[in-house]
Protein backbone atom coordinates (compact mmCIF):
# COMPACT_ATOMS: atom_id res chain seq x y z
CA UNK A 1 0.00 0.00 0.00
CA UNK A 2 2.90 2.30 0.28
CA UNK A 3 2.12 4.70 2.81
CA UNK A 4 3.34 5.67 6.17
CA UNK A 5 1.35 4.60 8.93
CA UNK A 6 1.59 4.68 12.76
CA UNK A 7 0.42 3.57 16.19
CA UNK A 8 1.15 3.73 19.65
CA UNK A 9 -0.53 1.55 22.75
CA UNK A 10 0.98 1.03 25.32
CA UNK A 11 1.54 -2.57 27.74
CA UNK A 12 2.56 -3.03 30.88
CA UNK A 13 6.40 -4.21 31.70
CA UNK A 14 7.17 -5.37 35.07
CA UNK A 15 3.99 -3.82 36.43
CA UNK A 16 4.83 -0.87 34.96
CA UNK A 17 2.61 1.12 32.01
CA UNK A 18 5.12 1.87 28.87
CA UNK A 19 4.17 3.38 25.25
CA UNK A 20 5.33 1.90 22.38
CA UNK A 21 5.19 3.43 18.78
CA UNK A 22 4.96 1.27 15.78
CA UNK A 23 5.63 3.32 12.63
CA UNK A 24 6.03 1.69 8.40
CA UNK A 25 8.13 3.83 6.03
CA UNK A 26 7.87 2.84 2.38
CA UNK A 27 11.14 1.90 1.20
CA UNK A 28 12.78 1.02 -1.93
CA UNK A 29 13.07 -2.80 -0.92
CA UNK A 30 10.01 -2.73 1.06
CA UNK A 31 8.36 -1.08 4.17
CA UNK A 32 10.62 -0.43 7.30
CA UNK A 33 9.49 -1.04 10.45
CA UNK A 34 10.26 1.12 13.46
CA UNK A 35 9.04 0.57 17.46
CA UNK A 36 9.94 2.60 20.17
CA UNK A 37 9.97 2.38 23.76
CA UNK A 38 8.95 5.80 25.19
CA UNK A 39 12.35 6.73 27.23
CA UNK A 40 12.11 6.73 31.01
CA UNK A 41 9.24 4.18 31.17
CA UNK A 42 10.26 0.98 31.76
CA UNK A 43 13.76 1.37 28.79
CA UNK A 44 15.76 -1.37 29.76
CA UNK A 45 13.98 -3.28 31.78
CA UNK A 46 13.36 -6.88 31.73
CA UNK A 47 9.88 -8.62 30.15
CA UNK A 48 7.95 -9.79 32.93
CA UNK A 49 8.33 -13.55 33.33
CA UNK A 50 5.57 -16.12 31.75
CA UNK A 51 3.31 -17.62 34.38
CA UNK A 52 4.05 -20.59 36.52
CA UNK A 53 1.21 -22.40 35.21
CA UNK A 54 1.67 -25.57 33.10
CA UNK A 55 -0.57 -24.80 30.53
CA UNK A 56 0.19 -25.32 26.81
CA UNK A 57 -0.10 -21.72 24.88
CA UNK A 58 -2.49 -21.50 22.48
CA UNK A 59 -1.77 -20.50 19.23
CA UNK A 60 -3.51 -17.61 17.00
CA UNK A 61 -2.89 -16.78 13.42
CA UNK A 62 -3.03 -13.25 12.75
CA UNK A 63 -3.79 -12.47 8.93
CA UNK A 64 -3.25 -9.11 7.22
CA UNK A 65 -1.43 -6.89 4.96
CA UNK A 66 -0.11 -4.65 6.90
CA UNK A 67 2.69 -5.29 8.74
CA UNK A 68 1.89 -2.47 11.43
CA UNK A 69 -1.27 -3.85 12.06
CA UNK A 70 0.09 -7.76 12.53
CA UNK A 71 3.09 -6.26 14.73
CA UNK A 72 0.87 -4.37 17.29
CA UNK A 73 -1.74 -7.39 16.98
CA UNK A 74 1.49 -10.08 17.47
CA UNK A 75 2.61 -7.63 20.48
CA UNK A 76 -0.47 -7.77 21.91
CA UNK A 77 -1.46 -11.57 21.85
CA UNK A 78 2.08 -12.58 23.31
CA UNK A 79 2.20 -10.43 25.82
CA UNK A 80 -0.74 -12.51 27.06
CA UNK A 81 1.57 -15.24 26.25
CA UNK A 82 0.20 -16.59 22.79
CA UNK A 83 1.84 -18.16 20.25
CA UNK A 84 1.38 -16.09 17.04
CA UNK A 85 1.94 -16.81 13.64
CA UNK A 86 1.66 -14.56 10.79
CA UNK A 87 0.18 -14.51 7.08
CA UNK A 88 -0.02 -11.38 4.49
CA UNK A 89 -3.34 -13.02 2.98
CA UNK A 90 -5.98 -15.54 2.47
CA UNK A 91 -3.87 -17.94 0.87
CA UNK A 92 -0.98 -17.71 3.32
CA UNK A 93 -3.50 -17.92 6.15
CA UNK A 94 -5.07 -21.30 4.73
CA UNK A 95 -1.85 -22.50 3.78
CA UNK A 96 -0.68 -22.37 7.55
CA UNK A 97 -3.83 -22.74 9.08
CA UNK A 98 -3.95 -26.71 7.16
CA UNK A 99 -0.02 -27.02 8.18
CA UNK A 100 -0.03 -25.60 11.86
CA UNK A 101 -3.73 -25.95 13.14
CA UNK A 102 -3.97 -22.76 15.29
CA UNK A 103 -6.01 -22.39 17.86
CA UNK A 104 -7.90 -18.82 16.49
CA UNK A 105 -7.74 -16.96 13.22
CA UNK A 106 -8.08 -13.55 13.35
CA UNK A 107 -8.41 -12.25 9.91
CA UNK A 108 -8.99 -8.82 8.03
CA UNK A 109 -11.05 -9.19 4.74
CA UNK A 110 -9.46 -6.67 2.26
CA UNK A 111 -6.08 -8.51 1.16
CA UNK A 112 -4.51 -9.30 -2.18
CA UNK A 113 -4.09 -13.04 -3.65
CA UNK A 114 -6.96 -14.46 -1.43
CA UNK A 115 -9.22 -11.73 0.01
CA UNK A 116 -10.52 -12.69 4.04
CA UNK A 117 -13.99 -13.51 2.77
CA UNK A 118 -12.66 -16.51 0.44
CA UNK A 119 -10.71 -17.60 3.29
CA UNK A 120 -13.17 -17.83 5.62
CA UNK A 121 -15.53 -19.84 2.89
CA UNK A 122 -12.45 -21.99 2.78
CA UNK A 123 -11.50 -23.01 5.93
CA UNK A 124 -15.33 -23.66 6.82
CA UNK A 125 -15.71 -26.03 3.86
CA UNK A 126 -12.49 -27.99 4.99
CA UNK A 127 -13.40 -30.55 7.36
CA UNK A 128 -10.18 -30.29 10.04
CA UNK A 129 -10.86 -26.57 9.50
CA UNK A 130 -14.52 -26.18 9.58
CA UNK A 131 -14.84 -25.63 14.16
CA UNK A 132 -11.58 -23.06 14.12
CA UNK A 133 -12.70 -20.14 15.75
CA UNK A 134 -12.93 -16.99 13.42
CA UNK A 135 -12.66 -13.47 14.58
CA UNK A 136 -12.56 -10.94 11.41
CA UNK A 137 -10.39 -7.46 12.62
CA UNK A 138 -11.24 -5.12 9.49
CA UNK A 139 -12.01 -1.59 9.04
CA UNK A 140 -14.84 -2.55 6.68
CA UNK A 141 -17.92 -1.31 8.55
CA UNK A 142 -21.78 -2.10 7.59
CA UNK A 143 -24.40 -3.96 8.93
CA UNK A 144 -24.28 -5.91 5.53
CA UNK A 145 -20.69 -6.92 5.48
CA UNK A 146 -21.18 -8.00 9.28
CA UNK A 147 -23.85 -10.13 8.34
CA UNK A 148 -21.70 -11.55 5.29
CA UNK A 149 -18.88 -12.77 7.21
CA UNK A 150 -21.01 -14.41 10.33
CA UNK A 151 -23.08 -15.75 7.47
CA UNK A 152 -19.66 -17.13 6.28
CA UNK A 153 -18.95 -19.14 9.72
CA UNK A 154 -16.89 -16.13 11.94
CA UNK A 155 -17.48 -16.30 15.19
CA UNK A 156 -16.96 -12.29 15.99
CA UNK A 157 -15.98 -8.80 13.68
CA UNK A 158 -14.09 -6.18 15.44
CA UNK A 159 -13.64 -2.53 13.38
CA UNK A 160 -10.56 -1.21 13.06
CA UNK A 161 -8.97 1.27 14.43
CA UNK A 162 -9.93 -1.19 17.87
CA UNK A 163 -9.49 -1.37 21.68
CA UNK A 164 -6.47 -3.08 22.25
CA UNK A 165 -8.40 -4.13 25.87
CA UNK A 166 -11.55 -5.66 23.72
CA UNK A 167 -9.41 -7.32 21.48
CA UNK A 168 -7.96 -9.17 24.06
CA UNK A 169 -11.28 -9.64 25.56
CA UNK A 170 -12.81 -11.40 22.57
CA UNK A 171 -9.76 -13.37 21.97
CA UNK A 172 -9.48 -14.31 25.73
CA UNK A 173 -13.29 -15.37 25.59
CA UNK A 174 -12.91 -17.65 22.63
CA UNK A 175 -10.60 -19.98 24.90
CA UNK A 176 -12.67 -20.02 27.84
CA UNK A 177 -15.41 -20.68 25.42
CA UNK A 178 -13.15 -23.81 24.52
CA UNK A 179 -12.46 -24.45 28.06
CA UNK A 180 -15.74 -24.57 29.04
CA UNK A 181 -16.55 -27.52 26.24
CA UNK A 182 -13.73 -29.31 26.56
CA UNK A 183 -14.44 -29.82 30.48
Amino acid sequence: RHRAQEGTFRISVNGQPVDVRLSTRPGQGGEQIMMAIAAGQGAGAEAPAAPVAARKRSRVLVTDDEPITRMLVKLLLEREHYDVLEATNGDQAVEIALRERPNLLLIDLNMPVMDGYQAIHFLRKTLPMSTLPIIVLTAEDGQSIERRVLELGANDYIIKPFDPGVLLARVSGVFGRMQMMAA
